[in-house]
């Protein structure tokens, strides 16, 4: 298990930086289709669990416990043309959502793909919420 904290005073990049920076490289170096769109991997997901810091009333019910998290599957890595990054995850917390699951077995086109991949994306604004993460390759 790799685990990524928090910003050191000896590094300039984050938490959250390093994570995105490990999983793109992860993903990169796995690639077997350099499509300029899409690339694809035989790499496994990565396991992903990202961490806070638990409340007063939490540490007095167990003093042992530092730490709360939540675990979710990574399956893929995007880079938009703006620079943007997200996770593509499974998160157990969420169900699939109909209008997917109505598509799973069949040939479609759809005019606008992104609005799908919305359920499935983790970026800045879900992600800066933690201090640490932790990702088993």
């Amino acid at each position: 298990m790799q685990g990524i904290k928090p910003k050191k005073e000896s590094s300039n990049k984050t938490a959250l930086e390093l994570l995105f920076s490990a999983v793109e490289s992860y993903f990169n170096d796995g690639c077997t289709d350099f499509n300029p769109k899409v690339r694809g991997t035989s790499l496994p997901p990565i396991y992903f669990q990202h961490t806070g810091l638990l409340s007063l009333a939490s540490h007095f019910i167990d003093p042992h416990l530092t730490s709360i998290g939540h675990s979710m599957t990574i399956v893929g890595f995007e880079k938009k043309t703006d620079g943007t990054r997200n996770l593509i995850v499974f998160d157990p917390m969420f169900h699939d959502a109909s209008n997917i699951i109505k598509l799973i077995g069949r040939t479609f086109v759809l005019k606008d793909p992104e609005d799908l991949l919305k359920a499935y994306r983790r970026g800045n604004k879900y992600l800066k919420k933690y201090n640490a993460f932790e990702l088993l390759k």
